[in-house]
């Protein structure tokens, strides 16, 4: 992985261009700054404690 130091930051894409790439199926991962980059949270847990547990855990596996 490339350190943060070391990453062309001359790579510019409009939107538009960005989008097709995108829905074509083509590597965009030179356009995007993963150095903060965070995992999303789990639905369990931006529920609150009064929904069912069973109905929650019925959410997490559709995803």
């Amino acid at each position: 992985m490339m350190k943060r130091s070391e990453i062309q930051r001359d790579k510019k894409i409009t939107a538009k261009e960005f989008d097709e790439k995108f829905d074509n199926g083509e590597d965009i991962s030179e356009y995007l700054d993963f150095s903060k980059a965070r995992r999303a949270r789990k639905l369990s847990e931006a529920f609150p404690p009064s929904i069912a547990p069973f109905l929650i855990k019925s959410l997490n596996t559709r995803i």
